[in-house]
């Protein structure tokens, strides 16, 4: 119930931005559009749009509302009027189509012109409608997250193609929208509350209790719509204990609450009864050390890290089913001025008895880009989306059951060289250094598949495989520039509906995210000091 479409819910929160935050000042609007805002929204209902309403009909809304405001005006010049025309049915066509790209690059509204899985923006399709895909791919490489103001600034043939466009600059951006980011789960509990019963259903779980002076008090409880106890607590004064339980009746978890809020030391459990995770909440967030378990008696862990924030935070270190050291994932943060910027996350792999060695890097967010680097021997082999490159950036390519290098190097500017076969004895070095790189490490354990279904908005590097059955190649596809890994978020939000004041998804309930740059310095900064 609660596991459906776990990581498209952790896609789907509040963000700390409307804007980015090197954008606030320069006169654009926050919303669906940094020219129209959310003026589509308020016309429709007369109202402004909140965290629940969805993404796809916001978009939807925007593009139409953006669509008749110019198809009520004239071409800039009337030689263009027909082809004005011809981009406005154009446009109809991207609407009818509903194409929505995915914001999986920073946590603020974006724009992004060709998303990760190939999805391309509204003025991207009517360029590549009138011209073809390979102007929106460079726009794309580029300038992916940026306003169509700056493309064109930046991009000559952009800014031609607008000029014969019988549009103006302006007008072609009011239908560039700004796509909602991800988000952690900042899960907090209540904020404010008023005195008295309490009752709210929410996914299907009714939660009721009483409030005095603030504070939760008495016995409280949590049901399904079936009438199933999914969690009770007692408290006095907003502390007590809580005890959480699946549909089945089956433990899921247990731990204290402080301020309304859960606080201290919790454990979560498998089916089974064995312990799950154990860690520390504070002011209802996760925080500090956690462990992640294997499903067994023995209490094998399988991740171990901190979170601040209430997200994961610095290094993450995970192991395999004999408890020995499988890999370390690691998010880096680039401190500005006045906040920490994502720039990418590494997964390490330690060594396995062959002896090979794997580094992935990934999550650059202005290019979706993954690397990842195979050492075994003497010979390294780089993979980078549908490349094949050697330790000295060398591409190499397979035809025919023959391995061929570039004698050029990547970079190389005016080297033509032809391909050349290579020598036999390194050409077997390249194949067995891939054939340990395709062996399964460690297989996923069966528990953690259930929460693997939407996990391809993080596995689709372009062409780099996922493969299901391996725990390794699971972490590194649970790494952009943030680390949202499938058995650490996914049974929080289990927990988190059977809880008084919390949600299953990312929305925070009685404790909005501030449209200020304190929040976003707190809550990214400490992600980058995680070890301190």
């Amino acid at each position: 119930m609660w596991r459906a479409a776990f990581l498209s819910t952790l896609l789907a929160g509040a963000t700390a931005f409307a804007l980015p935050p090197t954008e606030h000042g320069r006169g654009f609007r926050e919303g669906a559009n940094h020219h129209l805002g959310d003026d589509s929204f308020v016309a429709n209902h007369g109202r402004a749009p909140t965290a629940a309403d969805g993404e796809k009909a916001r978009m939807h809304e925007q593009l139409a509302y953006a669509h008749d405001l110019l198809a009520a005006r004239p071409a800039t010049r009337p030689e263009l009027t027909a082809r004005r025309a011809q981009l406005l049915g154009y446009l109809r066509d991207y609407i009818a189509a509903a194409i929505t790209p995915v914001n999986t690059y920073v946590t603020w509204r974006s724009p992004v012109f060709i998303d990760a899985r190939g999805a391309i923006c509204a003025v991207g399709y009517l360029i590549e409608r009138d011209v073809g895909r390979a102007l929106p791919e460079r726009i794309a490489d580029a300038h992916r997250l940026d306003f169509l103001e700056d493309v064109a600034a930046a991009m000559p043939e952009v800014q031609a193609w607008v000029d014969g466009s019988g549009f103006s600059l302006e007008e072609l951006a009011s239908i560039q929208p700004g796509y909602e980011g991800p988000t952690h789960l900042y899960q907090s509990g209540f904020g404010a509350v008023e005195n008295g019963a309490y009752k709210e259903t929410r996914d299907g779980i009714t939660v009721a209790g009483t409030v005095a002076r603030g504070k939760m008090t008495g016995a409280w409880l949590a049901t399904s719509a079936a009438g199933k106890v999914v969690g009770k607590g007692t408290f006095n004064h907003g502390a007590g204990a809580w005890t959480s339980y699946r549909l089945d009746g089956s433990l899921l978890a247990k731990g204290s609450f402080e301020n309304n809020r859960a606080a201290g030391h919790w454990k979560l459990y498998h089916p089974s009864g064995h312990l799950a995770a154990e860690g520390d909440f504070g002011s209802g967030r996760r925080a500090g050390q956690w462990n992640f378990y294997y499903d067994t008696k023995a209490e094998t862990v399988l991740s171990s890290g901190r979170f601040k924030g209430g997200a994961t935070s610095g290094t993450w270190r995970h192991f395999d089913a004999a408890g020995k050291p499988l890999a370390t994932t690691t998010a880096h943060y680039e401190q500005h001025e006045t906040y920490s910027y994502p720039d990418h996350t590494t997964l390490d792999v330690t060594r396995d008895a062959s002896g090979l060695g794997h580094v992935v890097q990934t999550g650059r967010p202005a290019d979706h880009w993954r690397r990842d680097e195979y050492r075994l021997g003497g010979e390294t082999v780089i993979v980078e989306r549908d490349q094949t490159f050697d330790g000295a950036d060398h591409r190499l390519e397979l035809v025919d059951g023959t391995w061929y290098a570039d004698p050029c190097k990547r970079g190389d500017e005016g080297c033509a060289k032809k391909m050349v076969p290579v020598p036999a004895a390194r050409a077997k070095a390249i194949a067995a250094t891939l054939a340990a790189a395709r062996r399964v490490r460690q297989p996923i354990p069966a528990f953690i598949t259930p929460y693997l279904q939407d996990l391809a908005h993080n596995g689709s590097f372009h062409e780099h495989r996922f493969d299901r059955t391996d725990l390794v190649s699971m972490l590194g596809a649970s790494i952009g520039w943030y680390i949202e890994l499938p058995h650490v978020d996914a049974p929080f939000l289990e927990v988190f509906a059977t809880l008084p004041g919390y949600t299953a998804g990312k929305h925070m309930m009685g404790d909005p995210i501030p449209e200020d740059e304190s929040y976003y310095r707190h809550d990214v900064t400490v992600v980058r000091n995680a070890d301190d």
